[in-house]
């Protein structure tokens, strides 16, 4: 049986024959639209920094001991910290990369059953 309460929702009671159980399931008064989803904006370079420093020294690697910028040095903390935007930044697009569900990839050692089938090394 199905009512509306005070605030103007259904509710659809059943009950059982043999057990005295009621299940209230509520209803809502109208439908509602999904939203479109949408990209998250990009991640600015401070805080692509902060999640490096975070991962560095998760890893146990201080970075601080690095000169802040140096031109003469191996690797500075400029250096390492843009080097690891680029590689954030680059991930996101190979991530977004389509793969064709029929392109066969070579393989340098075919499949032992291709030599009892018409196939050729592809």
């Amino acid at each position: 049986m199905t009512r509306l309460d005070a605030g103007g929702t259904a509710e659809l009671r059943l009950t059982r024959a043999r057990e005295d159980r009621t299940v209230a399931h509520s209803l809502p008064p109208e439908r509602h639209e999904m939203q479109v989803p949408r990209t998250p904006p990009s991640p600015t370079d401070d805080e692509l920094d902060r999640y490096i420093r975070t991962r560095y020294a998760l890893l146990g690697i201080d970075i601080s001991v690095l000169p802040v910028s140096d031109s003469e040095a191996p690797m500075d903390q400029e250096r390492l910290l843009a080097n690891g935007r680029s590689i954030l930044r680059d991930d996101v697009e190979a991530a977004n990369f389509e793969i064709d569900p029929q392109h066969h990839l070579p393989q340098p050692f075919p499949a032992p059953f291709t030599s009892w089938t018409d196939e050729e090394n592809a």
